[in-house]
């Protein structure tokens, strides 16, 4: 997703562009998969000539690489040793695979570019290169008790990346997204889990992934999940970053059935028996021979978890009501509970607050994503027994909605719904 090595299939043009600073930036037009044109600015020639110094550290079978201009030695100094920690705990969590280097850039600008790359260094090198562009000192504060990208980068995606290129040699690419992604997302959130607690001990990253997976059409879709499927599929396109979390808390939930069932360390089982398997075969494991792999040495049916129990339901659910019950919610208070009531569908809501979520749709001015969720919480419910009762009411409290009625607006809610509507 937001972590990938090759960002862009196809880019073929390079402009100028001029900074705050009077800077001359390259900058390149790329193609998403919707065929529209997206400009990033190419550094790579700021990179070269500002990052001049340089400080490398050797970490078992890894290293550190720090670039960055000579007035921020101290702060590289001080990034180095955290990256160190982050690439060590990596290193044990992924044993006995070995990971590659890192290279860091730390590159200050007056004007950060929205969207920026390095492009003359993506290929054929073994290290991963991780670019670090900021405005002020004050963002290299490294105490991460909030979620910054700073934090982030080192804790979370320099980990989920190194995971990466240490498992690509062992399993094929098609139909295992879900393994090669879950197991980078899992390890970067408990390497994260370890340096930054006051970041990931939130009931979002909690409970995004459980629900994520409860998801039928989620958790049934990974095992076909990848790159090519129908990009102009809409509910394809709108569930994907749900896939990602899914597909943690697959891993997650594999690992400790496995300590469960007796088996001490599963990861690293699973590991030795992957690179087995390649001595042995002469080829990675495809997604057949893994979850093989999986049931006979880990113990597991990886395709038997994930469903929530009634129990956990109930209790996500009217912990999510409880939060939007607050008077002083916030956009992001809001967005976790809406993911809960728009996931976890089989438990009804009152009258009440199906109205509240219609208000959220039609009358509230919301942001896209948060009228998206709401409309997905009452799709999902539209064959409730009070949901024609909660529409007439909210329509009558909103004589000015006179055009709509409740077949337009099972069918309005169904369009902006990131899930196929169940009435």
């Amino acid at each position: 997703m937001d972590f990938k090595r090759i960002f862009f299939s196809f880019v073929w043009i390079s402009r100028k562009h001029k900074s705050a600073r009077k800077i001359e930036y390259n900058y390149i037009t790329s193609v998403n998969e919707d065929g529209k044109e997206t400009k990033i600015v190419d550094l790579s020639r700021e990179v070269h000539k500002r990052c001049n110094k340089s400080l490398k550290k050797n970490i078992g079978n890894s290293y550190i690489e720090m670039k960055f201009p000579a007035e921020l030695f101290s702060k590289a100094e001080n990034l180095a040793d955290s990256i160190e920690k982050s690439i060590k705990r990596t290193q044990e969590i992924l044993f006995p695979l070995q990971i590659e280097g890192v290279r860091f850039y730390l590159l200050q600008l007056d004007e950060v570019p929205l969207s920026y790359k390095i492009t003359d260094e993506l290929k054929g090198q073994n290290f991963y290169l991780h670019l670090l562009v900021f405005k002020n000192k004050e963002e290299l504060n490294l105490d991460c008790s909030d979620d910054d990208k700073l934090c982030e980068g080192i804790y979370s995606t320099i980990p989920h990346e190194l995971t990466h290129g240490a498992v690509e040699n062992l399993v094929t690419q098609k139909n295992l997204k879900w393994f090669d992604e879950g197991l980078a997302n899992y390890i970067g959130a408990e390497v994260s889990r370890e340096f930054r607690p006051s970041v990931m001990q939130t009931k979002f990253k909690e409970n995004v992934p459980k629900v994520s997976l409860h998801r039928p059409e989620i958790r049934e879709g990974l095992w076909t999940w990848s790159d090519y499927a129908n990009k102009k599929d809409t509910y394809f396109m709108r569930n994907q970053w749900f896939k990602y979390k899914a597909s943690e808390q697959l891993l997650r939930l594999t690992i400790e059935e496995s300590k469960k069932k007796g088996v001490e360390n599963p990861l690293k089982v699973l590991f030795e028996e992957l690179r087995k398997f390649r001595e042995a075969n002469g080829k990675a494991a495809n997604a057949e021979d893994l979850i093989s792999i999986i049931e006979q040495r880990l113990k597991v049916i990886p395709k038997e978890l994930g469903v929530l129990d009634n129990a956990a339901q109930k209790q996500l659910v009217e912990d999510a009501i409880k939060i939007l019950s607050e008077s002083n919610l916030t956009d992001a208070d809001k967005y976790y509970a809406l993911i809960i009531l728009a996931s976890v569908d089989e438990v009804p809501l009152s009258i009440d607050w199906l109205k509240f979520l219609l208000k959220n749709v039609y009358t509230n001015r919301e942001k896209i994503y948060l009228q998206n969720l709401a409309a997905t919480a009452l799709s999902r419910r539209a064959r409730q027994k009070e949901f024609d009762e909660a529409v007439k009411s909210f329509l009558n409290e909103n004589p000015n909605l006179k055009k709509l009625n409740l077949k337009n607006i099972k069918t309005n809610i169904e369009q902006l719904s990131i899930r196929q509507s169940v009435g």
